[in-house]
């Protein structure tokens, strides 16, 4: 199950038998695996298996996106995670966002989820309540979406000798911005 960074589904908070904090896991196959640690840990785990700088992940990828909280992560090419509040906190400093990724989750009314607006269907048929409506989720995960277009068009490789010109990137971003204002305006 160690594989599990290459297949991941979900990092969601959970509370352990003891009230402690910890992750459950949830893989593209369905399987799901408790990790006493929080999620934090697990998310800044993955950064460093991807040798991403999150600080510096968030401020870029918010600034794209013009947002300030909830910004979604691109690690690879295949992978992005998408921050939604899936649980009522006890305590301070406990954290209520898991992390999903923008393929592989699905989002639903919660009718019949007791205190959540919609409800997130993962693979394996896992079914998880969340604080946000099914409009800013589904806003949430087109972000997600473009934002793994987007990651996946830098990755490309550049020619030896070539360089990106500055004009392009910054057709590369208004090019993004229309795309996130056009998904916006569609619902």
């Amino acid at each position: 199950m160690e594989n599990w960074p290459n297949n991941l589904a979900a990092l969601v908070p959970c509370y352990a038998g003891n009230g402690g904090n910890c992750t459950k896991i949830y893989t593209l196959e369905g399987e799901t695996v408790l990790d006493r640690r929080t999620v934090r840990w697990n998310l800044r785990r993955l950064a460093r298996r991807f040798c991403i700088d999150l600080e510096a992940a968030r401020s870029r990828y918010g600034e794209l996106l013009d947002w300030r909280q909830g910004v979604p992560i691109p690690f690879s090419a295949a992978l992005v995670l998408v921050p939604l509040k899936v649980r009522h906190t006890v305590g301070k400093n406990d954290g209520a966002s898991g992390y999903f990724n923008a393929a592989a989750v699905e989002v639903s009314p919660g009718e019949g989820v007791e205190g959540f607006r919609s409800e997130l269907l993962l693979p394996g048929g896992h079914r998880l309540g969340c604080c946000y409506t099914v409009r800013t989720v589904k806003k949430r995960l087109k972000a997600g979406q473009l934002l793994l277009k987007f990651f996946a068009g830098e990755a490309k490789p550049v020619a030896a000798g070539e360089s990106q010109t500055p004009e392009y990137s910054r057709f590369l971003e208004r090019l993004f911005m229309a795309a996130i204002q056009a998904a916006g305006a569609g619902e």
